[in-house]
């Protein structure tokens, strides 16, 4: 009995403090309403509905999204739902996917959950899934990360430039007013870094310390002069409310 104890132990140990367990995330989001109106989309972009949902959490609670889409000539998909008052999360992301059959979702942490394309759960090749040995950043703006990661992480860069575009350049100067980001991970996926700077983001909001951000991964189909392979954007902005002054 006192080995298994001193097994058990050990392996305590080596759990990160910061790991979150899935089925608790998924359980959380399955708990958590939207407010007591109800959401109607008509044809509205996939993105454009997550984003209603993130700011629909009854309380004053959120939710944040990180989205890999496939848009074709620019299009991303659209849906058309009607989501009743007082819905759980996963029962209107629920709706969502059913709205756009070739999608799915998954909570990662709490209020940050990922809705990708079905094909990209088993497919090995989903850039998102690209492995990064070792990722560090030091005090950067997580907007301009989310952004543009290929300027961070050099193995994306790699990828990219084999015959791809890389979508558009955001320039040295831009910033937001969330704190720098300071992280560092060894062997991960672009998915996990992503999601990881938006979780850190998320904390640093939740402290008053700036605004928290989910992001957007848009691959394009049919790539062209006009509509670039791989496009990385900000999606949804989170600011906790500032305390009321007194009277």
């Amino acid at each position: 009995m006192w080995y298994a104890l001193r097994c058990a132990l050990f392996l305590l140990l080596l759990t990160p403090v910061n790991q979150v367990n899935a089925a608790d995330t998924a359980a959380d989001i399955a708990k958590v309403h939207l407010t007591g109106v109800p959401l109607i989309f008509d044809n509205v972009p996939l993105t454009d509905a997550l984003g209603r949902i993130g700011i629909s959490i009854d309380g004053g609670g959120f939710v944040l999204f990180g989205v890999e889409v496939i848009a074709e000539d620019g299009q991303e998909p659209r849906i058309s739902a009607r989501i009743p008052a007082g819905s759980t999360l996963s029962d209107a992301l629920t709706q969502v996917v059913q709205a756009v059959p070739d999608y799915t979702f998954t909570a990662i942490a709490p209020h940050l959950v990922n809705v990708l394309p079905r094909e990209s759960v088993s497919d090995p090749n989903d850039l998102l899934d690209l492995q990064i040995p070792r990722f560090e950043l030091r005090n950067v703006s997580p907007s301009n990360f989310l952004s543009n990661p290929a300027r961070f992480i050099p193995e994306l860069k790699a990828a990219l430039s084999r015959g791809k575009h890389p979508g558009c350049e955001i320039g040295p100067g831009l910033s937001d007013k969330a704190p720098g980001i300071t992280l560092s991970l060894g062997n991960s996926t672009l998915r996990e870094a992503m999601n990881r700077v938006s979780a850190a983001t998320i904390s640093s909001a939740e402290r008053n310390e700036g605004s928290a951000f989910g992001w957007v991964y848009q691959r394009e189909r049919f790539p062209s002069a006009t509509h670039p392979a791989e496009v990385w954007r900000v999606h949804g902005v989170w600011q906790a409310p500032k305390p009321k002054e007194p009277i």
